[in-house]
Parts: C-alpha cells; structure tokens; sequence
C-alpha cells in the first residue's frame, strides 16, 4: 500500500468507528504499526482477542524525526461498553519524552495494561495515538502521579491541550471482547476495588 493511501485508509477507518469525534478531533496522518508478540498486528478495526493483547506490543513504528519528542496514547473508548461509556476512556497505556520513535527511551507514566473489556459488553475500540511534543515534558513535579493507577475517565483532549501536543501523527486500533481468559483477571481487578473500598471507609 502506497503512502497516500495508508493515509486515506487509516483516516476513514477512525472516522468510519467514530474515534474522531468521541475521543480527538483529528484523525492521524498515519498508520501507527503495532504488532503484538503473538505475531497479530493492529489493522484499522481488527478484532484482536484479550490473550493476545495481555503483553506490551513487540514492535510500534512511526515515521519521527531523531531529534523529535512524542508522547503514546492508548485507551478504551468503551467502557463500560459501546452504549454506556460512562467508565471511558480507559487509559491503557501512556508514555511521554519518546525520543524519535524509540518508545523503550519514554517515560512511562502509565504502564501497559492489555484489553480486560467486561462480560456481555460488546466490542471495545482501543486506540493508540502518537503525538508530537513541543519540548521535553518535565515529571519531576509528581504531577502526574494519580495517572499510574486512576485509569478511568482519562480525558485525552485536555491531556495534549495542557502540554501543548499535536494533532495526532500516526496511529490506528483494534477491537475486542470479553473472553474466558480475562475471568480470573477481572476477579482479581473487582477484588482490589472492594478492597480498597472498605480500606476507604473505614480510616478514622
């Protein structure tokens, strides 16, 4: 597939599952290759199964410039589905301070997380979006904290407003759904909130 029409492909597939406007406002001028260890690759609306998503992408290339700052952006659009995304964007996966497209050179401010859509609710997108910094993203403040572990409702057009980010450059998606191997992954997920619920309630 030619340049132009990687473009047109990657541009009409957001606008196509509504990613543009749900989440950004502009679709990228690229398509962002992710590929997972498993050998599948992300292509503009797959259905990609939660065991093959569970690991961090093998390979995620883009053309960037070497001298280039760029942030990663992946999120659940459709939590806690399609027709109730009271719960989204989910922040999967967030690194900033990427030098050219060197994405184990970032700084990861929220670590990987693979799809864990819940029981009976649907296809979730997932989207990955590479923007390009203006300069170098300071963490030193602990600003960032509460985004290593507050995953929900991560609100990705403030995010690139606040730190002066571009539109997006490249990037692309999936889809998935629930599947027996997130059973005891979810379990353990519900566990820990009801944990910290009651540790939450009851401080003096």
């Amino acid at each position: 597939m030619n340049n132009s029409s990687s473009i047109t492909a990657i541009s009409d597939a957001f606008i196509k599952h509504n990613i543009v406007p749900d989440i950004i406002d502009q679709a990228p001028t690229e398509a962002l290759e992710i590929t997972y260890p498993a050998g599948k690759s992300v292509d503009g609306g797959n259905e990609l199964e939660p065991e093959t998503v569970h690991v961090q992408p093998a390979t995620i290339s883009w053309k960037a410039a070497d001298n280039s700052l760029c942030t990663l952006s992946m999120t659940d659009l459709d939590a806690a589905s399609r027709q109730d995304r009271s719960r989204g964007p989910i922040n999967h996966w967030l690194v900033v301070n990427i030098p050219g497209k060197d994405v184990a050179k970032g700084d990861v401010i929220t670590p990987y997380v693979g799809s864990r859509p819940s029981p009976n609710s649907g296809l979730h997108r997932y989207v990955t979006m590479i923007f390009k910094q203006q300069g170098k993203i300071d963490l030193s403040n602990g600003a960032f904290e509460n985004l290593k572990t507050a995953r929900a409702n991560f609100d990705l057009r403030k995010f690139t407003k606040d730190h002066n980010l571009s539109a997006p450059v490249a990037g692309n998606f999936y889809q998935a759904q629930y599947s027996n191997f997130l059973k005891d992954i979810i379990a353990a997920r519900l566990a820990a909130e009801a944990a910290a619920k009651t540790t939450t309630t009851t401080k003096p």
